[in-house]
C-alpha cells in the first residue's frame, strides 16, 4: 500500500481482479486552511492497494475541538484498514467494515483526549472501471463526463432534508443558519457509509471535496472548471482551490481531483 503526498500528483495504473480493463489515471490533491480559519481541519489522501485506488476527503466537524484529529484519524484509518484487505473482498463490505473500525477509533479518542470530535468523510474506491462511492456527512462526490457534472452524494444534513421535502431550494440551503448541522458523521455512536457505484469511461473525472469548496463556489463555476479538457488533474485541483479562495475562503478546503486517461482502459 502506498500513500501519495497530500499535494502530489499521480499517473499510474493499478492491478486487481479487473486488471485487464483497469484505467490509467491522473490525480491531484489540495488541502488548504482557507482565509478565515485559524486551523485546518480538512484532510485528504490517496492510497493504492490490492482493492484498487482509494481517495479520501475528511472534514472535521466545525466547532468541535478535536475536529482535526478526527479527520486525520479517518483518512489514516481507511488507508490502514483497507491496505490489509484481500483483493477478492467485496468492496462495499470492506468499506463498511473499515468505517466501523475508523468510527470506533474516533470514539476512543474522544474518551482518551476528553475532546468532542467528529468528521465527515467522502471516499471513492476505484476498482477497474467501477468507482465505489461512500460518504457520511456533507462532503461530496461529483462525476464529470465531458461538459456535464453530476452529484453522486446527498448531504446528511438538516438542510438537505428540507431541500428534499421542498421546504427550501438548493440555493437557499447554502445560506441557511442550519447549513452546518449534520445528521450523520464519523464520531457518532453508530454510523454507516451511504454507498453507491458508478461506472467510469475514458476521460471521466471524479471530484471529491469538503463544503469549503461546494458551499462557496456555484455549481456552474465548478462544472466549468472541472470539465475543462485543457487542464491536467493538477491544474484542475489548483483552479478549483483558487475558485474557493476567490469566493472568500471562509472555510477549510479539501479537494481530490481524479481523471481517467482520455486514451481509455489499458
Amino acid at each position: 500500500m502506498g500513500m501519495k503526498e497530500l499535494f502530489g500528483r499521480v499517473r499510474e495504473k493499478f492491478n486487481g481482479d479487473e486488471a485487464q480493463s483497469s484505467p490509467s489515471f491522473d490525480v491531484a490533491v489540495r488541502c488548504h486552511k482557507g482565509k478565515m480559519r485559524e486551523e485546518n481541519q480538512d484532510r485528504a489522501a490517496i492510497y493504492t492497494m490490492p482493492l484498487g485506488a482509494l481517495l479520501v476527503v475528511a472534514d472535521g466537524v466545525g466547532g468541535l475541538s478535536g475536529g482535526a484529529l478526527a479527520a486525520q484519524t479517518a483518512v489514516e484509518g481507511y488507508g490502514s484498514f483497507l491496505a490489509s484487505v484481500d483483493s477478492g473482498t467485496d468492496p462495499n463490505t470492506a468499506l463498511q467494515r473499515a468505517t466501523q473500525t475508523v468510527n470506533q477509533a474516533i470514539c476512543d479518542k474522544q474518551v482518551t483526549t476528553r475532546q468532542s470530535m467528529g468528521s465527515t468523510v467522502v471516499l471513492a474506491l476505484v476498482r477497474g472501471t467501477t468507482a465505489h462511492i461512500g460518504h457520511a456527512g456533507d462532503s461530496r462526490a461529483y462525476l464529470i463526463r465531458e461538459d456535464t457534472m453530476s452529484r453522486l452524494t446527498r448531504d446528511h444534513s438538516i438542510v438537505q432534508k428540507m431541500v428534499d421535502r421542498g421546504i427550501i431550494s438548493d440555493a437557499q440551503s447554502r445560506s441557511h443558519p442550519d447549513a452546518s448541522v449534520l445528521t450523520r458523521s464519523l464520531g457518532q455512536k453508530t454510523v454507516e457509509l451511504e454507498l453507491s457505484e458508478t461506472k467510469l469511461a475514458a476521460g471521466d473525472a471524479l471530484l471529491l471535496c469538503s463544503d469549503g469548496l461546494w458551499a462557496y463556489v456555484e455549481e456552474d463555476a465548478l462544472r466549468e472548471t472541472a470539465s475543462s479538457p485543457l487542464l491536467t488533474a493538477e491544474q484542475s485541483a489548483e483552479a478549483l482551490l483558487c475558485r474557493a479562495l476567490e469566493a472568500g475562503g471562509a472555510d477549510n478546503i479539501g479537494i481530490i481531483f481524479f481523471r481517467v486517461s482520455p486514451s481509455g482502459m489499458v
